[in-house]
Parts: structure tokens; C-alpha cells; sequence
């Protein structure tokens, strides 16, 4: 046994950060914190609006962006809450329910996070940092205990980018495809995301362009040529 764990710390170790971030996020998820944040009733009851009426809380029919308090909320985690509602709740709203896309969230966040710094670094003490940073980093395990719509901004856009690492290792365009899909739905995540992602893909398309690590242009410039081929 004293054996096995040697040879397996790694992955059992790793099992037990993902316990304590799954236990960190969602113990005692409705009472901690016991204050109800104004945005967090606001987004509920909004959900809870679309739900059973197919209105947003000022009789909006189904809106792009639902209104808030002086502005708009982000559609993704309110439109996430109404599924939860219509689904889970048979109409009914409760904070677990609300809470419940941020707790999620946190803990993708870790997973996408921890098997990120590992294809990067493929190192397996800066993967555990990481992993341990992500589970106990305060900002973090608050971040997954209340439904503010900006707290599913870093998650959407840790996924993405862990889809476009998987591509630049495997080359497969799908991958790639799969990629752009994930930021396109990143957007929907909170406003600020409409700044931050345009420039990232710029930048890193630039990037993967110079050191030839994408193959869609080939890609493109090959279905073309074939097309071409084909005409009579």
C-alpha cells in the first residue's frame, strides 16, 4: 500500500485538492455567506421572472440582456439559472439554485486551470502549485459562493483557452473549431470580455501565425485548391 502511494502521489494528491475545492465551494453553499448579495437577488428574481413568464422583472419579453439596476446583466448565468429553475426547481427559486452556476464554475475553473499549467509546463510540482493556489486563493473560493454574473467570465475563458492549448498540441482542426466556439459563448459571460478576448485572440493568432502553429490557413488554402479542382 506504502508502495502504491509512492508511485501514485501525484494523481492522489491531486484527487485531494479536488475534493477540498468541491468541498470549498459547495459546503453549506445557501447559509455561506448568510447576506445575499443586491445582484444576486436581482439575478434571481429576474430568472425566476423568465421563467414562469417569459418576461425579465420590468416585463422585458425574453431580453438579450436582462435589466438590472442601472444596466443590463450578463444573459449567460441568468439564462443558466432559468434552466436550473424550469428543470430542477419545477418553477421554484431557491439560492442554491442561484448559487449553484458560481459554485460550478469555481470548481471548472480549477479543472481548466490545473490541466492548463500542465500541458504548458509539463511540470508536475507547478501543475500542484497551481492546483493548490486555485483551491484555497480566497478570491477564488468566493468567487464560486455568490452569483455575480462576472464570476463565470474566467471560467468560460479558462476553458477556452485549455481547448486551443489542446489544439496547438494535437494540430487537430476540430480542436480549433471547438476553441472559437468556447470564446464565442465566453462573450455572453460579462461585458468586460467584449474588451479582453478580441485582443487575446489578436495577439495569440499573431503568435501561432509567426511560429507556424496553426494550420488553418493550409487548412482553408487546401479545401480551396480542391474545390477549384472540381469545377468544370
Amino acid at each position: 500500500m506504502k508502495n502504491l502511494c509512492k508511485q501514485n502521489w501525484y494523481q492522489i494528491t491531486l484527487l485531494f485538492l479536488f475534493c477540498v475545492t468541491v468541498f470549498l465551494r459547495f459546503y453549506k453553499l445557501t447559509v455561506l455567506p448568510d447576506v445575499l448579495h443586491i445582484d444576486e437577488a436581482a439575478l434571481g428574481y429576474n430568472s425566476w421572472c423568465l421563467a414562469n413568464y417569459g418576461t425579465d422583472r420590468y416585463l422585458n419579453v425574453l431580453p438579450f440582456y436582462p435589466q438590472n439596476f442601472y444596466g443590463g446583466q450578463s444573459p449567460l448565468y441568468t439564462y443558466l439559472v432559468v434552466l436550473l429553475i424550469k428543470f430542477f426547481g419545477k418553477g421554484n427559486l431557491s439560492v442554491f439554485l442561484v448559487r449553484f452556476p458560481a459554485a460550478f464554475a469555481s470548481l471548472l475553473l480549477w479543472i481548466t486551470g490545473t490541466r492548463s499549467m500542465s500541458l504548458i509546463f509539463d511540470n508536475k510540482k507547478i501543475t500542484l502549485a497551481a492546483a493548490l493556489f486555485l483551491c484555497f486563493c480566497p478570491y477564488f473560493v468566493m468567487s464560486g459562493r455568490y452569483a455575480l454574473d462576472c464570476n463565470l467570465m474566467l471560467c468560460c475563458i479558462s476553458c477556452s483557452v485549455l481547448v486551443l492549448l489542446l489544439y496547438l498540441k494535437t494540430g487537430k482542426l476540430h480542436t480549433l473549431l471547438l476553441s472559437g466556439v468556447c470564446f464565442g459563448i465566453s462573450l455572453y459571460s460579462y461585458a468586460l470580455s467584449y474588451l479582453i478576448i478580441p485582443i487575446f485572440l489578436v495577439l495569440i493568432s499573431l503568435y501561432m501565425l509567426y511560429h507556424k502553429k496553426s494550420r488553418f490557413p493550409e487548412y482553408c488554402c487546401g479545401r480551396s485548391v480542391s474545390a477549384l479542382r472540381h469545377c468544370p
